[in-house]
């Protein structure tokens, strides 16, 4: 019998992947993660039955997280704070710049992040053992809470913010207010904000909004990826410069200052589409007012 994953985008559109092998299948003390490979995007990562990261594709999403970000600072960054991140591509990402003299992760999940250092070297690269890694297994809002240090970027990589799961109050004013506190007055945050598509925007809407309440200069950017089968959202947020206000020629020689290498997916060109979006989408998240705060019920702010 064939192993299909089946995600459910919404009640009228599903997405499938065919499990040929499964390499890895354990249970941390916070999920379930399975570790399985298919022919057409080699290893695939699933955490609680949803995927998180495929080989073939996952430079297209780490790289649209990181890059558009760190490109954007007015000088090169020194020091930066990830949240989330168990896989290690997004801290390889961050490691590619020249001036990078410390990065902290901080991922609640320790086992996970074991499990990836064993399976997953095509993601981390080896980053793990990287002297400038300070690496943390906590809750990223108590570390934020009693964080006294100042970062160039906050690059946030968690799941979306479902109403059950405690990730919620990673996603509410009230933690971008703390997140803000913590960035240099020139710094930027770069947060993962989920689906992007016309049919599938609300949450992205709702996560654009929290985060315009703390950082006067917002934008969402967009990423195709492939093993997602949706274009997948990001949101950017600065306080003193307008994020992604570069030209193309701007972008690729700040990219070959900074990093020194092309990249994958990233460059002049592909900065100028991630930034576009549709009339529909702009009008969509300008007639959204709700917002996420700690003490309301996501419940509310989604479905209201």
């Amino acid at each position: 019998m064939q192993d299909w994953y089946v995600e459910e985008m919404s009640p009228v559109e599903r997405h499938s992947h065919l499990r040929e092998e499964i390499l890895f299948r354990g249970q941390t003390a916070f999920q379930e993660v399975v570790l399985a490979r298919n022919r057409a995007y080699g290893k695939i990562l699933f955490l609680d039955g949803d995927i998180q990261s495929a080989q073939l594709d996952e430079r297209a999403y780490h790289e649209a997280l990181v890059h558009p970000a760190l490109i954007a600072l007015p000088r090169s960054p020194r020091s930066v704070l990830v949240l989330g991140g168990g896989e290690g591509a997004t801290v390889r990402e961050v490691l590619r710049y020249k001036t990078i003299e410390r990065v902290v992760m901080v991922d609640l999940d320790g086992e996970l992040v074991e499990m990836c250092k064993a399976q997953l070297p095509e993601w981390h690269e080896g980053c793990f053992d990287d002297r400038r890694l300070e690496l943390h297994h906590e809750d990223a809002r108590g570390f934020l809470e009693r964080c006294t240090e100042k970062f160039d970027a906050v690059i946030h990589d968690l799941p979306q913010p479902l109403e059950e799961s405690p990730l919620r109050m990673l996603f509410t004013r009230e933690c971008f207010a703390r997140i803000r506190e913590v960035l240099e007055p020139e710094g930027i945050v770069s947060i993962e904000s989920t689906h992007a598509k016309l049919t599938l925007n609300r949450l992205h809407f709702l996560i654009r909004k929290t985060v315009e309440r703390v950082f006067p200069d917002t934008v969402s950017i967009k990423a195709f990826i492939p093993s997602f089968a949706t274009e997948w959202g990001y949101v950017l947020g600065a306080v003193d410069f307008v994020p992604g206000r570069l030209c193309a020629e701007e972008v690729d020689e700040r990219i070959a200052e900074r990093i020194g290498a092309p990249l994958e997916y990233y460059n002049g060109v592909t900065h100028a589409g991630y930034f576009w979006m549709s009339r529909l989408f702009n009008e969509g998240w300008a007639r959204q007012t709700r917002i996420f705060e700690d003490a309301v019920p996501h419940s509310e702010a989604l479905y209201a």
